[in-house]
C-alpha cells in the first residue's frame, strides 16, 4: 500500500490495483482518479502540495484512518468480485 496526500489533506491510496480517496471529512471510497494518473499529473505541481506516504505512514493515519480505508478497498474488491486482500 502507497499514498499521495495532497496539502489541503486529501489522501490517495493504492494497493497497486485499486485506488481509493480519504478525504479530510473522514469520507473514504473508491478514487475518481488512478493512482497511476494523479502521480503523472501532479508531476508539474510544486513540490510542496503533495508528498508520498509509505505503508507505515498510512496505517498510523488518525481517526481510523486506515480501518476506512481497508473497508472501502474490501468494498470495492466484492462489488468488483476480486480476490480479497491478503
Amino acid at each position: 500500500m502507497r499514498g499521495i496526500r495532497l496539502s489541503h489533506g486529501v489522501l490517495f491510496v493504492t494497493d497497486d490495483h485499486l485506488t481509493v480517496r480519504l478525504l479530510p471529512s473522514g469520507e473514504c471510497g473508491a478514487s475518481p482518479i488512478s493512482y497511476e494518473v494523479l502521480e503523472w499529473d501532479l508531476r508539474t505541481e510544486p513540490p510542496d502540495s503533495w508528498d508520498y506516504l509509505d505503508e507505515a505512514a498510512i496505517r498510523a493515519l488518525p481517526d481510523g484512518g486506515f480501518e476506512s480505508i481497508r473497508s472501502a478497498f474490501a468494498k470495492m474488491r466484492h462489488q468488483f468480485n476480486l480476490p480479497e486482500d491478503k
